[in-house]
């Protein structure tokens, strides 16, 4: 999909990325500008999930702890 958007765009892979992080950053005057007009760029648009708010993950004392016998097997593997 992303090579695709950026082919349609007249732009190249990298530059495409470029231009979506700096549009999800809200700093579009660091984004490469398209060769097409804004109005092909809404067709493109893709939805970003929130990124203001740090994800919930498992603590790392949740993580299992190999025994004493277990880790010179594990670290031998």
């Amino acid at each position: 999909m992303i090579q695709r958007n950026a082919t349609l765009l007249h732009m190249s892979y990298g530059d495409y990325i470029v231009y979506l992080a700096a549009m999800q950053l809200r700093m579009p005057e660091h984004a490469p500008q398209p060769g097409v007009t804004g109005d092909m760029l809404e067709e493109l648009r893709v939805e970003f999930p929130d990124l203001s708010q740090p994800v919930p993950a498992a603590p790392l004392t949740a993580l299992p702890r190999p025994t004493s016998k277990e880790l010179p097997t594990q670290i031998a593997s």
